[in-house]
């Protein structure tokens, strides 16, 4: 796909990394997700295509070929999703051994569980509130 002209490229962005607690936070204020047993990745669409970089920001477009495809058919022209890459059981219970073998010979078996938008349609969301930004993920 030929980038428009005056469209800037999107640019992954580092991923916040967790922080180790003894306890978790017990309250109203806090949300806490499941840890998924797969890859951080960042997906990204824009006027340039579809991409995917790892929590190093190492480009893995190749790797996730099919998720990449698929993200290019969501109703949005450009977005960031942040999200793990897994490998599922028939059931739905993520293997992570199974993560390199499908990486090599079975990619159409990832999933992508996203979990976060970091940027859509020209809009930079960081800046909302998390809640906020799930809402327009599930739209």
């Amino acid at each position: 796909m030929r980038k428009p002209a005056g469209e800037a490229r999107l640019s992954s962005i580092r991923p916040l990394e967790p922080i180790q607690v003894e306890t978790p936070p017990v309250s109203d204020d806090w949300l806490h997700e499941i840890k998924y047993d797969g890859y951080r990745t960042q997906v990204i669409l824009d006027g340039a295509g579809e991409r995917a970089f790892s929590r190093n920001l190492h480009d893995w477009s190749q790797r996730y070929s099919p998720i990449i495809a698929a993200a290019e058919k969501l109703p949005a022209k450009a977005f960031i999703l942040d999200g793990e890459m897994i490998a599922p059981e028939p059931d739905g219970r993520p293997n992570f051994h199974q993560m390199h073998s499908r990486m090599v010979w079975n990619a159409e078996q990832f999933a992508f569980v996203a979990f976060d938008i970091l940027h859509l349609d020209g809009q930079d969301l960081r800046s909302l509130p998390l809640m906020e930004r799930k809402a327009k993920l599930w739209t």
